[in-house]
């Protein structure tokens, strides 16, 4: 299943919210209302001849009470208030604990052993309390100021706080969404390293004391959030993804080990501009669940989703479990499934899904906790992770950069390596251009990127075809670059125009071997290039010369061809450098059929116009290749 017959299904399930509209809230005030209510209860214990979906949930649930609150449109912005809670296996309820009027706790992620629950503790500002921020006079929700991490212990109660603010980019850094990895470790989202004005959250890892932090989403140059441990070492998150200007941006799910290598799509063939996923878990026997709605709901709901988990499984194999308005799905024993339900505007509980099957009413699932007076989310099976997916904790998964990984990366080295073999248009592809992805200075310099929000730089412009010993065209390739880099690609012709551009971020970690772009593993021996030896082309180390020996001596003088002057060092600087440059392809562009420059209309048309004299091989251009590396990547 494609993500366009995803998408038409997703519209439909939408209609499903009317399902959630029939039941009324309850009532405190009117207890007959509630007692008419056809969605059952959770069953006191004791009871006798229980159906299926009316048994006791034999397990105690951690989550949020939340302030009953209005729609919130905003990152960050989260409603003060919010307390840890614990439903006990009675059907009681206890407050675990309250950061007091001006925090709230958010996203909770209990330990393997049960006995930790690591959490995010949001503050606000007490002058600005109340302030309204949205468009709405619903949305009067305070943006927190700051975010820091805490571990509560459920034997003592006691609290310790594992971030602080002491690498705040000029603001409040956001340390937020904890997920244990390790029995010792934490894998949380930041913003401390204040790319984009400190508003990008990137993957961080760190120990259970809140040392070694260490940055592992170098790719993350928009948004991580919500990691979470999968059972077989790796963890999911969702990136919102933003790369490209004519591009919607879009939430989608991705996969890597705790360290940040090995990252990869996990929504994949689902992805589509149209849809959102967010809220990801992962069931006791493999699947994932997740939340997918329309781009950007104000509230963060969507349809439940749920498809085959383990690495290389087949992703486009969708059950839609329920439609309506779902978030923070939650694993639990049994197979079963936590959810967070809302049923209207304002307003949720949290529900279980027995064993994980798919609805279409109230009355299957079995109410958790659900009050008039608060909105209970972030539900959390209190129990040890072998009792979900029966053992203690998961594999430990990294990039050991130990030299074992591939004879190009020696033990300790700052570099990986990336490769792969492309099969789909093979005729047409001559090479691979590596681009790493600088990242930008601003929000000025983000708004005034060609097209893709960063600065791309040539990492590599690569040769990948070759002929194989059975006499097959073989297009493997791979290259050594730097590690911790992000950075995207691109297939090339024999001219070295683009014939397709990813848009999609991605990184090695330092002995980290990537060797399967282009849907397949490069082949054995495929040579290892070099980025550093085919980017070495520096304006003024390598440019200058050859304008200096080819074309000063013509461009110089008192009566200078074309009346261009090369032989002052003024044009050296930036605006004076590119006046002469385009002045430079102007004495190009004599074609009879061809209009000049300067009659071109706009600056992005006369962009288009001086890419087409590149493009067409003109003077200037072969000249500077004759100082280069020759005539296209063909060679030809």
């Amino acid at each position: 299943m494609r993500y366009v017959p995803l998408a038409g299904v997703i519209l439909a399930a939408g209609l499903g919210v009317v399902w959630l509209a029939t039941r009324s809230r309850p009532d405190p005030e009117n207890p007959d209302v509630r007692e008419e209510r056809a969605i059952p209860h959770s069953v006191p214990p004791g009871a006798s001849s229980l159906s299926p979906l009316r048994r006791p949930i034999d397990f105690p649930v951690l989550y949020v009470r939340m302030p009953r609150g209005g729609d919130v449109a905003t990152d960050h912005r989260v409603e003060a208030g919010g307390k840890l809670a614990l439903r006990r296996l009675d059907g009681s309820h206890e407050v675990l604990f309250d950061p007091g009027p001006l925090a709230t706790a958010a996203e909770p992620s209990v330990s393997f052993d049960a006995r930790q629950v690591a959490f995010t503790i949001y503050s606000y500002d007490a002058k600005r309390r109340g302030e309204s921020h949205g468009r709405h006079p619903r949305e009067s929700l305070q943006r927190p100021s700051h975010a820091d991490i805490h571990v509560l212990d459920l034997a003592t109660g006691s609290v310790r706080q594992l971030t602080f603010q002491d690498k705040a980019p000029g603001r409040g850094v956001f340390n937020s969404g904890p997920c244990w990895v390790a029995p010792d470790r934490i894998l949380f989202t930041s913003t401390r390293t204040g790319y984009r004005d400190g508003d990008v959250d990137q993957l961080h890892l760190m120990d259970s004391d809140g040392g070694g932090v260490e940055l592992v989403g170098h790719m993350n140059l928009s948004r991580a959030a919500s990691p979470v441990a999968l059972a077989d070492g790796r963890v999911a998150w969702t990136g919102w993804e933003d790369m490209g200007l004519g591009s919607e941006p879009e939430l989608v799910l991705w996969s890597s080990n705790p360290d940040g290598s090995d990252a990869r799509s996990l929504s994949g063939d689902l992805a589509s501009p149209d849809l959102d996923f967010r809220s990801v878990t992962e069931l006791a026997g493999g699947d994932l669940v997740f939340a997918a709605s329309w781009v950007h709901p104000k509230d963060g709901t969507g349809v439940l989703l749920r498809i085959p988990g383990r690495a290389g499984g087949d992703n486009t194999k969708v059950e839609i479990l329920a439609t309506g308005k779902f978030a923070h799905p939650a694993g639990a024993p049994g197979g079963d499934l936590l959810v967070t339900c809302s049923d209207g505007p304002s307003g949720a509980g949290i529900y279980l899904l027995p064993e994980g099957r798919s609805v279409t009413r109230f009355d299957q699932m079995i109410e958790v906790a659900d009050s008039s007076l608060y909105d209970e989310i972030w539900p959390r099976p209190l129990v040890p992770w072998s009792d979900i997916h029966g053992r203690d904790a998961p594999p430990v998964r990294r990039a050991e950069n130990d030299g074992a990984t591939h004879a190009a990366l020696p033990p300790g080295t700052p570099l990986g390596i990336v490769g792969g073999r492309f099969t789909e248009l093979a005729e047409e592809i001559y090479g691979v251009r590596l681009l790493a992805i600088e990242p930008a200075g601003g929000p000025q310099a983000v708004s005034t990127a060609l097209a893709h929000r960063e600065v791309l730089r040539i990492l590599a412009e690569i040769p990948i075809r070759k002929t194989a010993p059975d006499g097959s065209l073989d297009t493997s390739w791979l290259a050594r670059i730097p590690a911790d880099t992000p950075f995207t690609l691109q297939t090339i012709d024999r001219y070295g125009m683009a014939l397709g551009t990813n848009y999609t971020r991605y990184q090695v970690r330092p002995g980290e071997a990537r060797t399967d772009f282009g849907g397949r593993q490069a082949s054995p021996g495929a040579p290892v290039h070099e980025a550093a030896s085919l980017t070495s082309v520096e304006f003024f180390r390598d440019v200058v010369p050859i304008f200096k020996a080819s074309c000063v001596p013509c461009h110089s003088g008192t009566a200078p061809e074309g009346g261009l002057h090369l032989d002052t060092g003024a044009w050296q600087n930036f605006p004076a450098r590119r006046d002469v440059l385009r002045n430079a392809c102007a004495l190009c562009h004599s074609e009879p059929d061809r209009r000049p420059l300067e009659d071109e209309g706009s600056a992005r048309d006369r962009a288009y116009a001086y890419q087409d004299i590149l493009a067409g091989g003109k003077p200037l251009y072969d000249l500077l290749l004759a100082g280069g590396r020759g005539s296209g990547v063909g060679g030809q």
